[in-house]
């Protein structure tokens, strides 16, 4: 959001700020519009997503969150880890809608116009959606063991909103789980189960390659 002032910066205060107040007394760095907290293996990202809609008389945000693992999906993709994590690095991801109790897509709304009463609304509701949806989900996932048999499971209804949606996809995820792990065994399972759930899409050639990979 450059050249920021007026509806910009108010809109910068609901989001980012807010995030920050929420997010930094429990240990996450914030990095632009991208906060994170590294915790053992697993680091946790949080990052502000604005609507390609925005325009100078409304300005729209929601959160997205993920979980980072080195080894997972730079080995997929075959290349170098990155210095910096991003969403795009992430195992497993979601939008902070997705995760609370109605699974809806949740967006806030700063507009021109606004009352300072309507401008504090939205910062309420981002400390308290982190706080109590984000935050947990992420918290769900520091073990990596744990998160390896996450991404085993069946994509149930619980899961039917976070990425990957593909089942094979998390499937090869935690056979590289397990590969940092050093656990051979049951890196191999995830990688056969991933094989044959990926057979006949446009994965199954990837997934071959990097279960090549991997062995």
């Amino acid at each position: 959001m450059k050249g920021e002032g007026g509806l910009q910066a108010k809109a910068r205060s609901a989001a980012v700020d807010s995030a920050a107040h929420a997010l930094k007394p429990i240990g996450f760095a914030k990095a632009g519009d991208l906060f994170l907290r590294k915790q053992g293996q697993v680091t946790q990202l949080i990052e502000v997503q604005w609507s390609r809609w925005n325009d100078a008389q409304s300005i729209s945000f929601t959160f997205n969150g993920g979980l980072y693992v080195p080894g997972v999906t730079s080995v997929l993709r075959n290349r170098p880890e990155p210095t910096s994590p991003g969403l795009t690095d992430c195992c497993l991801s979601a939008r902070i809608g997705m995760i609370t109790e109605s699974s809806l897509d949740l967006w806030w709304s700063v507009t021109e116009g606004d009352s300072d009463e309507d401008y504090e609304q939205p910062r309420k509701e981002v400390r308290l959606a982190l706080k109590e949806a984000m935050v947990p989900f992420l918290e769900s996932f520091t073990e990596p063991r744990a998160f390896a048999r996450f991404l085993e499971q069946p994509t149930g209804a619980s899961a039917a909103h976070l990425d990957p949606r593909a089942q094979g996809l998390r499937l090869a995820y935690a056979g590289a789980l397990w590969s940092a792990m050093g656990e051979v065994a049951e890196c191999n399972r995830c990688l056969e189960l991933a094989a044959k759930a990926s057979k006949a899409t446009p994965l199954e050639d990837v997934l071959t390659v990097f279960r090549d990979r991997l062995r």
